[in-house]
């Protein structure tokens, strides 16, 4: 299930906020204790190389959205969040946007503080209103 896989690859863009070493290794015991199928992890490695390889993008538009807290002082878990819906919205043509900001609000109501779920949405409806892609 694709939540499952969002699940996964948060916890990993998450944990590469603090130790930039993390290994295949790594990525697959998140992989397997999230319980995700072949095709699971599949969907994981394409969004996680989307993030991955458009990091300094991703980032630039955080912080032009968020202009009173630049990508330095987001709160690490919606941080993490918004890059991975970011990337989803952007560059993943078969998830509808609203799936995208849907999971993504499910995850910070599990990860995040209760003032945070307000703060995300409003960052990715602002997001959706200046670089939705074209369809």
């Amino acid at each position: 299930m694709r939540s499952n896989a969002r699940e996964a690859i948060f916890k990993i863009i998450y944990s590469r906020q603090f130790n930039d070493e993390c290994s295949d290794t790594f990525n697959q015991s998140v992989f397997k204790s999230c319980e995700l199928t072949d095709t699971d992890v599949k969907f994981a490695y394409k969004l996680l190389g989307y993030i991955e390889n458009n990091y300094d993008n991703l980032i630039e538009k955080l912080n032009e959205i968020s202009i009173s807290f630049k990508s330095e002082r987001v709160f690490p878990v919606d941080k993490s969040i918004l890059l991975m819906a970011f990337a989803e919205i952007l560059y993943i043509d078969d998830v509808p946007d609203v799936v995208s900001i849907d999971e993504a609000v499910s995850l910070v109501k599990i990860y995040s503080t209760e003032n945070s779920c307000n703060f995300v949405n409003g960052v990715l409806a602002t997001f959706l209103k200046k670089y939705k892609k074209a369809e």
